[in-house]
């Protein structure tokens, strides 16, 4: 059970270093490239404002940058998106709305420790409980 464990948690390490840290950087260098030798140096006018690729890629990182950043807040801020994968996430995670973390067990037990004295009912409380442990 520890190998799958393991195997699972280095999978999600695997596809979130290489989605954020390893995809980005070498798409934006494909990217920069590819555009470069296949159309700024054919095309004289954009070749006479771009002479290297060098330029060419800090003029594309000085545009790409501050439109991802953009379209990002976009994303979080005005569009239904975020809300809706934030949403999947709750359903699809069971400690969001059914068990506890290994952490708030205590915690939990002494909360209901409190209401129990206070004469509230702890029925939903005690059903979290013992999915939890």
């Amino acid at each position: 059970m520890k190998a799958i464990n393991f195997l699972l948690r280095s999978f999600y390490y695997f596809r979130t270093g290489y989605s954020i840290y390893l995809s980005l950087p070498l798409t934006m260098i494909s990217l920069c490239t590819t555009v470069y030798y296949l159309a700024i140096q054919n095309i004289p006018i954009l070749k006479s404002v771009f002479p290297g690729v060098l330029e060419f890629g800090l003029a594309l990182v000085v545009v790409v940058y501050p439109s991802g950043a953009l379209a990002g807040w976009f994303h979080f801020k005005k569009m239904p998106f975020y809300r809706i994968e934030q949403t999947i996430n709750v359903e699809s995670n069971p400690y969001s709305q059914t068990k506890l973390t290994p952490v708030m067990i205590p915690m939990w037990k002494t909360l209901m420790a409190l209401a129990e004295k206070e004469g509230l009912d702890v029925q939903e409380m005690r059903k979290i409980l013992e999915t939890s442990v």
